[in-house]
């Protein structure tokens, strides 16, 4: 494998959402774990409304999300390919009518 597909793997692999959905200590339940998530993990009764949340959460994004038992094993490995792959977003560099420079509304210095 040569530097360019190992530094692309790295770059990819920075870009997927990684979701652990692991038994809780106290037996209530499931925590879904990532670091995408705004508090960094959630609290879940069943372990299927952890993976759907996860799924919504990430759904412009590749997602891994793993299944883990009490004893650390994985027992479900859910792959999602985010929806937004092959979008182009261009943006003209000319003023339109609505930027500042067409209306006259930017300062100089």
């Amino acid at each position: 494998m040569n530097d360019l597909s190992k530094r692309s793997q790295r770059l990819y692999a920075s870009l997927m959402h990684i979701y652990e959905v692991r038994p809780r200590k106290d037996q209530r339940g499931v925590d879904l774990i990532s670091d995408v998530l705004p508090f960094g993990r959630l609290w879940y009764t069943k372990p299927d409304d952890a993976i759907g949340y996860a799924t919504f959460y990430s759904r412009s994004h590749d997602a891994v999300i793993r299944v883990y038992d009490a004893a650390g094993n994985v027992t479900e490995t859910h792959r999602h390919r985010g929806d937004l792959h092959g979008t182009v977003t261009r943006f003209s560099s000319l003023p339109n009518e609505f930027s500042p420079l067409a209306r006259g509304d930017h300062q100089r210095d």
